[in-house]
């Protein structure tokens, strides 16, 4: 894809993420739930600031350095933000997990982690090679795992949660939750096979967009 389109849709999911950061601090008057989707948009902005970095940097050997930060960052991020979307929805649901529960929902993020701390060094996730240029590892697919893993859990969390509810009115309210998930996972599958496209992340900020349009609507409703 050509560099300017490509850094053009990472600026535009930037923008909106930023309009919505500002005007949510307005609208969510609950702490906890604002703290914590404001992580998700936080986290989801910092992954679409270092794509711009990567599509710059790409194939340029004098910029390598960057390049490498940026991926690390990158990458690190990704299993942040679905776990940061997981800990809002459970927020949302007043759910909390301790125990062994805990332990399995933080391994991913800490395999992803140490994975993509390391990879700069032996490799394992993604390589830059002396040309500058991208190349997966041999244990890139922690990655997409690690995301569709914390997507699929929230899908079921919520859809488990919205079988119990008997009134019309609160099942509709977890429909727009299940919504969240579906966008995302078809692109993160997508995008496996086709990484030089940007298609997760803006899968994101439009999810993102429809959870604020719909707690908006909430609001002038009540």
């Amino acid at each position: 894809m050509n560099t300017i389109l490509y850094c053009e849709i990472d600026v535009l999911c930037l923008t909106v993420l930023t309009i919505i950061f500002i005007r949510e601090r307005r609208i969510d008057v609950n702490p906890l739930r604002h703290e914590a989707f404001k992580n998700v948009i936080l986290s989801t902005a910092i992954i679409c600031l270092m794509d711009i970095i990567w599509a710059l940097t790409e194939g340029k050997p004098e910029l390598r350095i960057l390049n490498l930060i940026a991926c690390t960052i990158y990458i690190l991020f990704t299993g942040i933000t679905c776990y940061s979307w997981l800990k809002y929805i459970l927020v949302r649901l007043g759910r909390k997990y301790k125990g062994k529960y805990q332990i399995m929902i933080y391994t991913p993020l800490v395999i992803l982690s140490v994975a993509s701390l390391l990879s700069p060094f032996i490799g394992c996730i993604f390589t830059i090679t002396p040309a500058g240029n991208y190349t997966r590892g041999i244990l890139f697919f922690i990655q997409p795992t690690v995301c569709i893993f914390y997507l699929l859990l929230t899908t079921v969390i919520v859809y488990i949660r919205r079988t119990k509810i008997n009134t019309p009115q609160s099942r509709s309210d977890y429909l727009y939750l299940l919504n969240f998930s579906y966008l995302p996972l078809v692109a993160i599958v997508v995008q496996i096979f086709a990484y030089n496209i940007p298609m997760v992340w803006p899968a994101f900020t439009l999810s993102i967009l429809n959870i604020y349009v719909n707690s908006q609507n909430q609001q002038i409703s009540t």
